[in-house]
């Protein structure tokens, strides 16, 4: 009696639960109208393979540890290759979804940006999906790259390249990613946002000795001073700062106590709010505001004629 005769549930999860029937029967099941039928052959050892990949769309949990699959794939490694479509987002939901199937997912042509996302999200993806994920993404979708950077799978050139992101919260996630390059720590440690800069501190390869210049400088509330009266710097460790980001050196070109040296290497510095910054500093030296205005664009030199040196000076500058 062919099993597309029988009427009744019973007997048909009878069959669905006989791990001896037989597999074309249980093909035949998995296409069932009934739910609780097509669930129990997606448990049976014996359902044969093409039809566990479909039942994958529905019961994803199930086909992951039905006993059997390990024994098919392992018999035939182009069987994930079948895999529908639709199945990819209920499997890579499953936290035991094996490495091996999100690297046969990364195959596709076409991925969503919501399975891209989910692909970031799951713990077993490896290194080389992550980094496949990173150069198909654009610099505009931060929630998909934030995931990325806080993957502990994230290559660390990958998280090299996170480290400029136009986003805050993913360069945040690369300040606080254990495997971050010790040469980027640096520059997250002067970055635009407080919490990059604080991310940075509890990083296991933190520069300790650049922090520690930063808290003394006092020039950036993120990084107060341990203690009381810290010693002033000398000018060589105002110019060690010069190794942080754009923010740190912006704030030592504006604050009072930097020498004037080290105020004139700052109006050369590649930032130009940096620049600026050091433009309007009073201890800047003459002849570096006169070379600013000699060769600067117009916000540069807005920023000398601000500077209360230069307006007592104006004819010097003009010459």
């Amino acid at each position: 009696m062919s099993i597309s005769t029988v009427d009744f549930i019973e007997d048909r999860m009878a069959v669905a639960t006989d791990a001896t029937a037989d597999p074309e029967d249980l093909r035949t099941l998995s296409r069932d109208m009934n739910p609780r039928v097509r669930k129990q052959v997606a448990c049976n050892p014996g359902t044969p393979p093409d039809a566990l990949m479909q039942l994958a769309v529905d019961y994803p949990a199930r086909v992951l540890n039905n006993p059997a699959m390990q024994v098919h794939i392992a018999a035939d490694p182009a069987l994930l290759d079948t895999l529908p479509y639709d199945a990819i987002d209920p499997l890579l939901q499953e936290k035991a979804l094996p490495a091996s199937w999100i690297l046969v997912i990364m195959r596709y042509d076409y991925l969503s940006h919501e399975t891209r996302l989910l692909v970031a999200r799951h713990p077993n993806t490896p290194a080389t999906a992550l980094r496949r994920i990173a150069d198909s993404s654009t610099q505009r979708q931060g929630e998909l790259v934030c995931t990325l950077a806080m993957h502990p799978a994230c290559p660390a050139d990958v998280l090299k390249a996170l480290a400029t992101h136009e986003d805050a919260s993913v360069r945040a996630a690369v300040a606080r990613h254990a495997s971050t390059p010790a040469s980027c720590l640096p520059q997250l440690l002067g970055d635009a946002d407080a919490d990059v800069r604080r991310a940075v501190q509890a990083h296991p390869e933190a520069p300790s000795d650049l922090i520690a210049l930063v808290q003394r400088s006092g020039v950036d509330p993120a990084y107060p001073p341990a203690g009381t009266s810290p010693k002033p710097l000398t000018k060589a460790e105002q110019q060690r700062l010069f190794a942080a980001g754009p923010y740190i050196r912006e704030r030592l070109a504006q604050a009072s106590s930097t020498h004037p040296a080290v105020l004139t290497q700052l109006t050369q510095d590649e930032s130009r709010s940096v620049q600026c910054a050091a433009a309007r500093n009073s201890n800047t030296p003459l002849f570096a505001l006169r070379r600013l205005v000699s060769a600067s664009g117009f916000a540069v030199k807005q920023a000398v004629f601000s500077n209360p040196k230069a307006r007592r000076h104006f004819a010097e500058l003009m010459r």
